[in-house]
């Protein structure tokens, strides 16, 4: 069992007042996308050692999708399967190098992973959306110049609520890979930036996508640590 980690280890205290709390809620409450920013949200020296974990010490795996199939496919259907077709490219984690293993970084990603799934953090997050929260995902991923996500919602499997937090220090603008929202009329006007150690929560219901990384990005990497909390009835 998941130990109740207390969430004012790892959280930065400033959104953890009542005050706070009341903002958010009616900042997720009020946005046509049902969704909410909340930049600053780790504890700088804890977001500045993750950081450093997936940069330096992690090892991801490239992973490839397809629009007509849930999940993985093989890289090879993927390349013989018209553009229009491709749902997604990215990096999952798969390890940490052997020898960080025992490193401060890899010991926070884990805190980190247990703190996200200690019931502290699913009941400030459903005191936050209104929502019932019940089991919750994880997943870290990078994403390059080549990579990207077409637009889609996360409504499979009993998920209620996605949340995504960057990890990428010094971002800029004209790198691109922005999150765009949509409010049911397809305008995908809402923007969030990648702005490092920003949490996005948004309904799992949203219609969602990537925007395309530019060239401008070079070989730097977007790294990102985010899941979706399932439904309490959910299987």
């Amino acid at each position: 069992m998941t130990a109740d980690i207390a969430i004012a280890s790892w959280v930065d205290p400033r959104h953890l007042s009542p005050t706070a709390g009341r903002a958010l809620r009616s900042a997720y409450a009020g946005h046509p996308a049902r969704a909410v920013v909340i930049p600053g949200f780790l504890q700088a020296p804890i977001a500045e050692r993750l950081a450093r974990f997936l940069a330096e010490d992690a090892e991801f795996a490239t992973g490839f999708g397809l629009k007509t199939r849930y999940g993985y496919v093989p890289e090879r259907e993927w390349r013989e399967t018209p553009e229009g077709e491709r749902f997604f490219r990215y990096g999952s984690l798969v390890q940490a190098r052997r020898s960080t293993v025992e490193s401060p970084g890899f010991a926070t990603f884990l805190s980190i992973r247990e703190a996200f799934e200690a019931p502290e953090t699913r009941a400030y997050f459903a005191a936050l959306t209104g929502l019932r929260l019940g089991a919750i995902t994880t997943a870290a991923r990078r994403m390059t110049a080549e990579d990207f996500l077409v637009e889609h919602t996360d409504d499979i499997g009993g998920r209620v609520l996605s949340f995504v937090l960057y990890l990428t220090p010094g971002w800029r603008p004209e790198w691109g890979g922005e999150l765009y929202l949509d409010d049911g009329g397809g305008a995908y006007a809402h923007r969030v930036d990648p702005e490092f150690n920003s949490l996005v929560l948004f309904d799992a219901r949203a219609w969602h996508k990537v925007a395309p990384f530019t060239d401008a990005l070079g070989d730097r990497c977007r790294y990102t640590f985010g899941g979706w909390f399932m439904s309490p009835t959910a299987d």
